[in-house]
């Protein structure tokens, strides 16, 4: 289910949990706001999950979520906890940069690639979390640090 750059607003309605064989969830690139209502977790087949873009706040509860292999949550409002993501045992790419999260240390994130062994890529740049290089190679030992204009970038990760 994509809905990427469809100038759309509002909130995701509560029901959606009620997809539960969604695969892709792509709400990127329009003018969703309020909060992720916590049915997403219902969406356990997702391999993808799409924020980025929008206006969302709130906490991001996505533990249940362990198939995913992408979340891209970037550019939004998120001003609470991001909730599971130590869970997410097949993530190869995730993004939550330019949010507000409640400002936790990366080693709080409970991440390494032990845990998230098929990580290959990330970004955390102004995500509310607190990391150093240190933090992130010290977890992610293979990882290499890009910055261009568009931010940092961890990569090459496995």
């Amino acid at each position: 289910l994509s809905f990427h750059k469809n100038n759309l607003y509002g909130q995701i309605p509560h029901n959606i949990g009620a997809l539960t064989n969604l695969k892709v969830l792509n709400f990127a690139h329009n003018n969703f706001n309020g909060e992720v209502p916590r049915s997403i977790g219902l969406l356990t087949r997702l391999t993808f999950l799409g924020f980025d873009d929008n206006n969302f706040n709130g906490s991001l509860e996505i533990g249940k979520l362990t198939n995913l292999v992408q979340l891209c949550v970037a550019k939004n409002n998120f001003n609470g906890e991001i909730n599971g993501l130590s869970k997410l045992v097949n993530l190869k790419y995730f993004s939550i940069r330019s949010n507000k999260f409640i400002p936790r240390n990366f080693t709080s994130l409970n991440v390494n690639s032990k845990i998230l062994p098929k990580l290959k890529a990330f970004r955390i740049e102004n995500s509310g979390i607190n990391y150093t290089i240190d933090e992130v190679k010290s977890a992610f030992p293979k990882c290499k640090r890009t910055s261009g204009p568009t931010g940092e970038l961890f990569d090459d990760c496995v």
